[in-house]
């Protein structure tokens, strides 16, 4: 919780539950974790307080009226069409120093003005970089002097070197179609000294009469709904792909102390059969007004992926986060006589209860206007967000900082006070128990499609915590024709002050297990399965996993990671960064040090998945701005195409084949599923799927040397000591033999 101002704006604006309002700020969220307020509590168990069951909302009695003035642009909006809408003319983009900023898109209607824009060539230092203070606004300069800023502010994409976001200002007047904007300052990189250099002149032009502006059907529930029950479905968008719903939810049925503030764990949504429909959350995308948080009544919007389903459907939500509005505590806090900026305080012994919960303070900090409160409590299901004061101090960012920490900032106008001090806290936030549904359909609903074998093995795992079990209970033997080695990393029981696995080359069935190495990091077999290289901290090493014997390959140095041993054994490709701190390439090189050669020419944040079977170019993904790329560069031609793009998830590892790729995306937006498919997306399979809250769960897979088996690892977190296993899975049959080795398994050899 730094002192900046646009930080605190989008880490609030989070705390609506909106997992794609990622914070912007580069370094932050590395790989899109989406902490936001909502997502960090979905993972987290929920208080054993049963609200009475609410009888299930169907909507009866409502009017279906299609919205004339209200309409929705993609990626920018609802959006008011009483007046007519304006939009930018051309892309615009600024370069410094290697950072790019380009505004791509601008719409203006009689109520806001949206600008997208994205960064790009940030570097590595810079994206690292935690310093936040000084750090400015972005704004939109008119003509006459006067500047606007930003209502909201939302991240889209982050992608290692960059970032897209969209900035929400109010209406401009419709005479004014120029307009500079002021781009926020880079975390770490753009000083507000160097602001003034990044001016992007805007020209706005009437909308063009082909822009798609989708009509919005908006629901007027009957007055008796309305106040009997806390959902509320307010509008509904047909897109091409799907459907977005919009609505709101109140406090209704609430005890007079509690108010609603959003929903804590995810919602589900189901069809007539019971099955998962995958969806997004869609409140970003919607724009909705970040003042409604906290209030009587709080907005949701979900984005439906796909238009045949078994209708109607149903949306449940089982988990409020609830605001206590007689909750109290204070307790004192003595800052010294003189305190100052960056001073921290720990190691305090203050103790006290809120709403009957234990709570001790972790530390406080002081910041240029503000002390900022770190507190922990014993339940990790309780606190997430709480009110402070001191005196006339103002309310500053609040929410959590980890399963069982939280913090909370106490701002002030004027000097910050030293000496003896009260400290109030009130409003706690705190997650409660709830069934609340609510069931929609179209009016003319598309069918379903008749299943068929291919539908069917398309959309149904093989590999459920319910098969596991069953697996489990009646466990088959490895069949006689599947055998090879394994190289399995172990993570239990691992020395002091160890952070690397322990590695092994093991039978199939985990017997006849030697260790390989000592800190290995990165570990790849040669194709004959006799050495293994991997990454030291000084550079590659190769190892003969049946002498032991160990050297390190020349002409390689730190910072080259993750290699990657080719199918004929004659190159080994890996990551090379210029510097600790800098974006890797890909190379390749000869097992004995000769022939180092660089193979693509732009930093990015690659991660090399292995091999076509020809040994004639490198598959590879890479996090851009439309999310998880596969990509495979050819060495002849030094062309670089892009195959199968994931909007989440991870890949795992592609077939022997080289036709197929093993890979995590989500089935909706709280579940994980296990995929295979071509290298292009065609003939996508659902293998395996993990429980809705991930703490069974599917952590990678490898292929059979054949390419008929997978074998995947588990993670159970639900016992009282987590395991790590592992499951033969057949794709094709669906048959499942659990492996007696804990650890993950890293590769399978023959």
């Amino acid at each position: 919780m730094k002192d900046n101002r646009m930080k605190d704006a989008l880490e609030n604006i989070a705390r609506r539950g909106v997992p794609e309002n990622t914070n912007v700020w580069p370094g932050i969220s590395a790989r899109l974790e989406r902490k936001s307020f909502m997502l960090t509590l979905r993972n987290r168990p929920i208080v054993a307080i049963l609200i009475a069951l609410l009888s299930l909302l169907v909507l009866s009695g409502v009017v279906y009226a299609i919205g004339h003035s209200l309409g929705y642009i993609p990626g920018i909006g609802l959006v008011d069409q009483s007046a007519p809408i304006r939009v930018l003319a051309e892309p615009v983009s600024q370069t410094q120093d290697g950072i790019t900023v380009k505004v791509e898109e601008a719409v203006l209607s009689v109520d806001k003005t949206v600008i997208k824009f994205s960064v790009d060539g940030i570097s590595m230092a810079a994206a690292n970089s935690q310093d936040l203070t000084q750090c400015a606004d972005g704004s939109l300069s008119l003509s006459d002097g006067s500047s606007i800023k930003p209502i909201s502010g939302y991240g889209l994409n982050y992608w290692g070197s960059g970032f897209e976001a969209r900035y929400t200002f109010g209406s401009l007047p419709s005479d004014v179609n120029e307009a500079t904007f002021i781009p926020p300052c880079i975390q770490g990189y753009l000083p507000d000294a160097k602001l003034e250099n990044w001016k992007l002149p805007l020209h706005f032009i009437p909308a063009p009469p082909e822009m798609t502006v989708m009509p919005v059907i908006e629901v007027t529930p009957s007055p008796q709904a309305a106040s009997e029950n806390p959902l509320t479905l307010e509008k509904i968008i047909e897109t091409d792909s799907g459907y977005i719903l919009a609505g709101t939810f109140s406090s209704v049925g609430l005890p007079p102390n509690e108010k609603a503030v959003q929903f804590g764990q995810s919602p589900t949504i189901t069809d007539a059969s019971g099955q998962n429909v995958p969806f997004d959350f869609a409140n970003y995308k919607l724009d909705l007004p970040a003042e409604e948080m906290r209030t009587e009544i709080s907005p949701w919007a979900f984005e439906l992926h796909g238009k045949q389903f078994d209708w109607p459907l149903t949306i449940t939500f089982n988990s409020l986060a609830v605001e206590l509005s007689d909750a109290q505590a204070q307790f004192e806090f003595d800052a010294g006589p003189t305190s100052k900026d960056g001073q921290v305080w720990e190691n305090l012994n203050i103790h006290f209860e809120l709403a009957g919960h234990p709570v001790h303070v972790l530390n406080v900090i002081r910041m240029p206007d503000s002390y900022q409160f770190n507190f922990a409590t014993e339940d990790s299901t309780f606190f997430n967000a709480v009110d402070i004061s001191i005196g006339d101090s103002t309310q500053g960012m609040t929410g959590i900082d980890g399963p069982s920490n939280f913090g909370s900032e106490a701002k002030f106008a004027d000097t910050v006070p030293s000496g003896k001090m009260t400290v109030l806290l009130s409003h706690p936030v705190v997650l409660e128990s709830v069934n609340w549904q609510l069931q929609w359909q179209p009016d003319h609903a598309p069918t379903m499609p008749t299943p068929t074998a291919v539908s069917a093995s398309a959309h149904q795992a093989c590999l459920t915590i319910d098969s596991w079990k069953a697996a489990l209970a009646n466990p088959q033997p490895i069949p006689a024709d599947l055998s090879g080695k394994i190289i399995l990393s172990e993570y239990d029981n691992l020395p002091a002050n160890s952070s690397s696995p322990l590695v092994y080359a093991a039978n199939l069935d985990g017997s006849n297990m030697k260790k390989i190495g000592s800190g290995v990091y990165d570990i790849s077999p040669s194709p004959d399965g006799s050495q293994v290289v991997y990454s030291l901290e000084d550079g590659l090493y190769i190892e003969n996993i049946a002498t032991g014997e160990t050297h390190q390959i020349p002409n390689t140095i730190s910072n080259d990671r993750t290699p990657y041993w080719s199918p004929d054994g004659t190159r080994i490709a890996f990551l090379r960064a210029e510097s600790p701190t800098s974006y890797p390439n890909l190379y390749t090189i000869n097992p004995d040090g000769t022939d180092t050669q660089r193979i693509t020419q732009q930093t990015g944040d690659y991660y090399l998945l292995g091999w076509p079977p020809d040994s004639s170019a490198l598959l590879f993904t890479m996090f851009t701005q439309g999310g998880y790329q596969l990509k495979k560069v050819e060495f002849a031609s030094g062309t670089i195409s892009d195959l199968l793009a994931l909007r989440a998830g991870h890949f795992d590892a592609v077939a022997p084949d080289g036709n197929d790729v093993v890979f995590h995306d989500l089935i909706d937006e709280t579940t994980l599923g296990l995929y295979i498919s071509h290298l292009d997306g065609s003939d996508r399979r659902l293998i395996g799927q993990a429980t809705s809250d991930n703490n069974w769960n599917l952590s990678s897979s490898v292929w059979s040397p054949d390419g008929k088996w997978l074998a995947v690892n588990i993670t159970d977190l639900d016992k009282a000591q987590a395991e790590f296993t592992a499951a033969l899975v057949n794709p094709q049959t669906c048959q499942i033999i659990p492996l007696p080795i804990t650890g993950e398994i890293d590769f399978w050899l023959r």
